[in-house]
């Protein structure tokens, strides 16, 4: 077996060099000989590795230690980079504090990134926040994470090459391609007219439901490099996944203010339908969080279009009942209210779901009408697009498998009745990674209760 005659490149000393290499040479001892032959860097040696250099950013890859050189295809007159491992990364949270610079280890997946990162902003369960990247609408419709509305839309491209439409054709950096369907060019012309005004239909009725497609996540089986996260790039921290967040209380101030930043924003912008009633009473308490204990002769005005959903937004008369309401509120701890706020909410029938906006068949027709498909802690739900009233639901322990292709989301139930639910979207690798994210919490938590019950039982036994 010949040698590989490799590029060795390092920036932090401004040196390139020719060295060769057995095929099967590990990278731990490839870093090794490299070292020997650049000299001593500033950094510990073991922050150092070898970074495989492509033209694409996102095919870029961290060389594992363990690994080979063969593993990874490297072949004569390839270029690696011999570099520090240690990265800088902006981290920023909902409640606009400042931007938090953290070092993390750049050739690690970011699902071992969040230990590091949660731990540096005081929260414990690592594994039910995510990263968010790109533009995320905030209330008022400026960027919570300093991105533009054009650069959410080109990583949104990036992210989603083309979107099919029912008739045959593809929506693709922008224009429109039609596969001929017909005989005749004025009846596909015609179709594909239809086609595309039931898709601007399904692209505003999303866009006015707020589901995660409009949410970016960070994917977390892959590193920072191979999603092109640069270093001067912010990231959102949020919670991604309700399933301990009931056990938040005013012991826990800066995960209780995160989570009560998500329900207000969830509230306001008609994520989570809400009673007249819930309304004024989350209102007046967001009035208490806000501005403090009611003074008289202070703040009697309130602005419904900051404290309401959009469909009692233009109700004046409800400034009454807010102020009312929010008069008669007395509490001892600050935290108390944020912690009331979020017990309403969590009352609610949709909070903590996750929405997917798809199309499902309707029985005994060959027609696709719009459904939101929803995800949560314990179960898969169809929910009415327009009331959010859920059809059907599905724990998950009735989840056998799943399947995602590149139109369509198939659940199979197994020997249950329902045997399996369909739809078609473009979302459904992101549907599967939710709900193995909450199967693997739940696993993870099982398994921890199931160790700590045996060390008690050892415990009685001595």
């Amino acid at each position: 077996m010949g040698v590989l005659t490799l590029n060795i490149e390092c920036h932090e000393k401004a040196i390139k060099k020719t060295m060769q290499f057995e095929p099967r040479t590990l990278v731990h001892d490839a870093c090794r000989m490299v070292r020997d032959k650049l000299g001593p860097m500033h950094g510990n040696p073991n922050d150092y590795g070898l970074f495989r250099v492509e033209d694409d950013p996102t095919k870029c890859v961290w060389m594992e230690n363990g690994r080979t050189l063969e593993y990874y295809l490297i072949r004569n007159g390839d270029t690696l980079e011999y570099k520090n491992k240690i990265r800088s990364l902006r981290v920023r949270t909902l409640d606009g504090g400042a931007v938090k610079t953290i070092f993390v280890d750049e050739s690690q997946p970011v699902s071992q990134l969040m230990v590091v990162i949660c731990s540096k902003m005081g929260i414990a369960n690592h594994d039910e926040y995510s990263l968010v990247r790109g533009f995320s609408p905030a209330l008022d419709g400026n960027d919570e994470n300093g991105y533009g509305r054009d650069q959410h839309q080109q990583i949104q491209r990036n992210d989603r090459e083309r979107t099919p439409y029912s008739n045959g054709t593809d929506q693709y950096d922008g224009g429109t391609r039609s596969y001929q369907k017909g005989k005749g060019g004025i009846e596909n012309t015609f179709m594909n007219t239809i086609g595309r005004k039931k898709e601007r239909q399904i692209q505003q009725l999303r866009a006015k439901l707020h589901t995660e497609e409009e949410i970016h996540w960070v994917d977390h089986s892959k590193t920072l490099r191979e999603q092109n996260i640069g270093d001067n790039e912010e990231l959102t921290l949020r919670r991604k996944f309700f399933f301990s967040d009931t056990n938040v209380d005013t012991r826990d101030p800066v995960q209780l203010n995160l989570l009560y930043i998500q329900c207000r924003d969830g509230v306001l912008r008609g994520l989570h339908p809400v009673s007249r009633d819930t309304a004024i009473k989350l209102a007046a308490l967001q009035c208490y969080i806000e501005y403090g204990p009611f003074e008289e002769g202070i703040q009697r005005n309130v602005d419904a279009k900051n404290l309401l959903p959009k469909e009692y937004s233009r109700a004046k008369e409800l400034e009454k009942n807010i102020i009312q309401e929010y008069r008669e509120l007395i509490y001892e701890d600050s935290a108390a209210p944020k912690k009331k706020y979020c017990e309403l909410c969590q009352s609610l029938p949709t909070y903590g779901v996750s929405f997917f906006l798809v199309k499902e068949k309707m029985p005994g027709k060959n027609k696709l009408i719009p459904r939101l498909l929803g995800v949560n802690k314990e179960s898969v739900m169809r929910v009415d697009e327009r009331t959010k009233a859920v059809l059907k639901e599905w724990p998950l322990e009735q989840v056998r498998r799943w399947a995602a292709s590149y139109k369509t989301f198939t659940l199979d139930f197994g020997d249950y009745k329902d045997g399996y639910y369909s739809v078609q979207t473009l979302e459904g690798e992101r549907i599967g990674q939710l709900i193995g994210g909450y199967i693997d919490i739940i696993l993870k938590k099982k398994e921890l209760l199931t160790i700590l019950e045996l060390k008690e039982m050892k415990g009685q036994q001595w």
